[in-house]
């Protein structure tokens, strides 16, 4: 009695516009937690959340594995009653970015879930339109981060104005990173085998068509979908691959020198394996000696006994229609900032082999009025983004894949455009379309517009994505198909371009890239950087 008399006099003290708005808002809270029907799926029964607004259902957080420190995922234990899929997961455990970055975007691009970081961290997200006729194709997003960070509880990867246009299910995956997922094994990119099987084993109750699974991976993501592509020709995890500004040709697999390199490193600073299984543990000492690093798999390791890319150059992989972009400005990330050197073979001589910097200034050659800037983005650009993305393309073609080509140019530049410089972290204005801006344009529903693409290009380009997706045979929509001899190529402003053959001594073999220069440090003794 005493609780309705303070109920009823809280009432009365509310004015009649009070009320009205608090009816409203009560009405309205419960209007957009809309239920869908209850589906069943391999662990049990569970439900999303109805989005009105946008015309889909999320259904966010789903486990898809269960995991321990440094031990392979297994398929989670059923659940007992209804999983109401409503949030995501934690993310996995991963290392900051620098404090500057941080301050900079987190908040807009890079802020994840609020569930903070956890070792069991297996979970999906499924994007589905509200109304589904038949069933619809299935587009599975592996983000980027370097291997080393991200989540798809970043606004980055939200997928819900690409699902509001009813002609996918798109599913979004979290899988283990850094010295987490590959510090002596595979478990990362074992990881998203789990999640792709899952899909194919579930995705029927949600709509989507578990025989027309495309893997979407975007920067380090792509190396990872390619990675598996090239490494599982006994089992048909996805049927069409699409890779966004990544190759396994510029992210070079770890050894077991490597592995053996970084447990000493760790061991010299008093982290052995106890202390390795400490989550917070392990990510302090790492970000507390700056322990700078490119995460890769493993050769070696579990589901990979050869390096990925002698297996593309070998050409022994399972035809497989495929879709590869770039973006004009991939490569602005490695322009300095402040005062700059002229020197080209200096410039990039700051993160490519010393055996091929004299090839790649002689491929590229300084234009008299290039300001030496763009010039460093252009060839950044060239030989980490286009060159193994054109070399992928021509390698995939003459093995049978239907491939096709695009590059994100000027039309797809966000409104405030910048960069981070690679070496200081700071940022800095640059008009260009810089690496990221591909995810800017298909994803990121709940961005800030200044650093989104202009509107009408992100829906065409969505309707583009899908179209592919539902027949990866429309190639008039895209650049020509790649022929083998790349007699599609056109030249690109400020970049003189040499014969395809000339071109490919970059990537023959291996990563280009040298991890001991830009910040990257491999060898465990060195604390120089």
């Amino acid at each position: 009695m005493l609780l309705l008399c303070s109920i009823l006099g809280l009432l009365l003290s509310f004015s009649e516009a009070s009320l009205f708005r608090f009816f409203r808002n009560a009405a309205s809270e419960l209007q957009s937690v809309e239920l869908p029907l209850i589906l069943k799926t391999r662990d049990g029964p569970l439900q999303g959340v109805v989005d009105n607004t946008k015309g889909i259902i999320r259904y966010l957080g789903i486990p898809y594995g269960t995991a321990q420190p440094f031990a392979m995922a297994t398929p989670p234990p059923a659940w007992d009653g209804v999983f109401f899929a409503k949030e995501f997961g934690p993310s996995c455990w991963q290392l900051r970015l620098s404090e500057q970055i941080n301050e900079m975007i987190a908040g807009d691009l890079f802020k994840s879930s609020d569930r903070g970081m956890a070792d069991d961290c297996l979970t999906l997200n499924i994007y589905s339109p509200k109304e589904v006729q038949g069933v619809l194709p299935v587009l599975v997003v592996v983000h980027g981060g370097s291997l080393a960070r991200g989540s798809p509880s970043m606004p980055l990867y939200e997928a819900s104005d690409l699902a509001s246009m009813r002609k996918a299910i798109v599913v979004t995956v979290a899988y283990r990173l850094g010295p987490w997922g590959f510090l002596d094994n595979n478990y990362g990119l074992e990881d998203l085998k789990l999640a792709l099987r899952w899909v194919k084993e579930n995705i029927k109750e949600f709509g989507g068509d578990p025989a027309n699974v495309t893997a979407w991976g975007h920067s380090a993501g792509a190396s990872l979908v390619q990675t598996l592509h090239l490494s599982t020709e006994d089992e048909v995890l996805f049927d069409k691959m699409i890779l966004m500004s990544g190759s396994v040709l510029a992210l070079p697999p770890r050894t077991a020198q490597d592995v053996d390199n970084d447990l000493r490193w760790l061991e010299q600073r008093g982290c052995d394996q106890d202390c390795c299984r400490d989550p917070q543990r392990l990510k302090t000492i790492i970000e507390n000696h700056n322990m700078q690093h490119i995460w890769a798999p493993i050769i070696g390791g579990t589901g990979l006994q050869q390096d990925p890319g002698e297996t593309l150059r070998a050409k022994a992989f399972r035809s497989l229609p495929t879709l590869i972009t770039w973006t004009e400005d991939d490569g602005s990330l490695f322009i300095p900032a402040g005062s700059i050197s002229h020197d080209t073979k200096e410039l990039v001589g700051k993160f490519l082999k010393d055996e091929l910097t004299e090839l790649a200034v002689s491929l590229y050659p300084l234009g008299q009025r290039q300001p030496t800037r763009l010039w460093i983005s252009n060839v950044a650009t060239e030989v980490l983004f286009r060159g193994p993305a054109l070399f992928t393309a021509r390698l995939m073609a003459q093995a049978g894949s239907p491939v096709h080509v695009f590059m994100f140019g000027p039309d797809y530049q966000p409104t405030g455009a910048y960069w981070i410089d690679f070496f200081s972290s700071r940022k800095t204005k640059f008009k260009g379309v810089f690496h990221g801006s591909d995810v800017l344009t298909l994803l990121s529903s709940n961005v800030n517009r200044v650093y989104l693409p202009p509107q009408a290009k992100r829906i065409e380009m969505r309707k583009r994505i899908l179209d592919w997706i539902t027949d990866p045979t429309t190639g008039d929509r895209w650049a020509e198909r790649v022929q083998i001899e790349d007699d599609h190529e056109k030249e690109a402003e400020g970049i003189e371009r040499k014969d395809a053959d000339e071109r490919k001594g970059l990537w023959d073999n291996g990563c280009p890239i040298d991890l001991n220069k830009s910040g990257i440090r491999t060898d465990p003794m060195d604390e120089s950087h």
